[in-house]
């Protein structure tokens, strides 16, 4: 089956660390809609390859020039489902493909954000990120956090580098 959706994970170097930035979702009181803190994510557009989808979400989201991007992206073979929460697809199940990359350093304030979607873009360090994600599992919103740990592990990032407490880990496999 092939993928409808993209979920874009990206990371900055700021002075000695990584930072990851999240981007905060706006709840308008649509039904499906959540507020909370995620990766950027777009649906794949009729007759458009996913990483075309990722370079055009990426300048719509951000309002950041793809070409920053371009040569450090990575698609990892990690397909997750997502519930789609609303719109005339609602309650199916649709694949997301997800990549990342590194991203040059820019000030949060100079992205460009669709008001529609997010109103505010933070970095965090790797830690604080999961416990963003985290903040979404009580709204069964868990690829995000799947995504990312696969991701940090694919970085070379283990359980040891970082602390999730075992309550944590215990809600998200109870949600699989």
């Amino acid at each position: 089956m092939k993928a409808k959706r993209i979920r874009l994970i990206l990371r900055s170097r700021y002075s000695d660390e990584y930072l990851f930035p999240l981007f905060r979702r706006i709840d308008k009181g649509t039904e499906g809609q959540w507020s909370g803190w995620e990766f950027l994510k777009g649906e794949i557009e009729k007759n458009e390859k996913s990483l075309d989808a990722v370079f055009r979400e990426y300048e719509e989201e951000t309002g950041l020039n793809y070409k920053s991007i371009e040569n450090s992206i990575i698609k990892f073979n990690i397909q997750g489902n997502l519930i789609v929460r609303r719109g005339k697809n609602k309650g199916n199940i649709e694949l997301i493909d997800t990549y990342f990359a590194n991203m040059p350093y820019v000030n949060p304030s100079l992205f460009i954000l669709d008001k529609h979607e997010h109103d505010l873009v933070e970095y965090f360090d790797r830690h604080d990120v999961l416990i963003r994600l985290a903040d979404n599992l009580k709204k069964n919103i868990i690829m995000d956090f799947i995504a990312f740990k696969y991701t940090l592990n694919k970085l070379g990032y283990y359980e040891h580098d970082f602390f999730i407490d075992n309550k944590l880990l215990t809600d998200v496999q109870s949600k699989l």
